[in-house]
């Protein structure tokens, strides 16, 4: 690979990259594919967990135990709106 350099008459004069930059950018990018990994490794489990939590409220809504730990609808009015 070739990097843009500064100097002399040639305003872009190239020169072949060092290996010690191939392995710095190396590096780097491996520390950023292991951070996307970890992240979408924790969108996973958060939608594995909002999906055990709906099918337990669809279980508890199928058992009537959702509906009598609701608010009354009468709860949910707001003041003055008769």
């Amino acid at each position: 690979m070739l990097e843009v350099v500064p100097g002399g008459a040639c305003p872009t004069r190239l020169r072949p990259m060092s290996r010690r930059r191939y392995v710095k950018r190396d590096v780097v990018q491996a520390g950023l594919d292991a951070d996307a990994d970890a992240a979408w490794e924790v969108g996973l489990r958060e939608a594995a967990r909002i999906a055990a939590r709906a099918d337990e409220l669809q279980a508890l809504r199928e058992l009537g135990t959702l509906e009598r730990a609701e608010p009354p609808a009468s709860a949910t009015k707001s003041p003055g709106a008769d």
